[in-house]
């Protein structure tokens, strides 16, 4: 039993060193992505993970309509 336990105690140190060394080095987003996909029971990313994490819009200086396609004169 105390194998065990030793065993969970180095995979719990082991985890616990990896998150912290994620937000010393500046990737707390991917501790930010495990958890809101992975542990609230979702198995990959979804449409709606942009409420999740912070984000800011970039305002373009000179805005383009986006051009048109060659096929059938339509919006790509």
């Amino acid at each position: 039993m105390r194998f065990l336990l030793k065993i969970l105690l180095w995979l719990v140190g082991i985890i616990g060193g990896l998150v912290v060394l994620a937000y010393i080095t500046g990737n707390d987003h991917l501790v930010r992505g495990v958890r809101f996909t992975y542990l609230i029971g979702r198995t990959s990313p979804e449409i709606d993970d942009r409420d999740f994490s912070p984000y800011a819009t970039i305002p373009a200086p000179t805005p383009q309509p986006w051009p048109l396609s060659t096929r059938n004169g339509k919006l790509a």
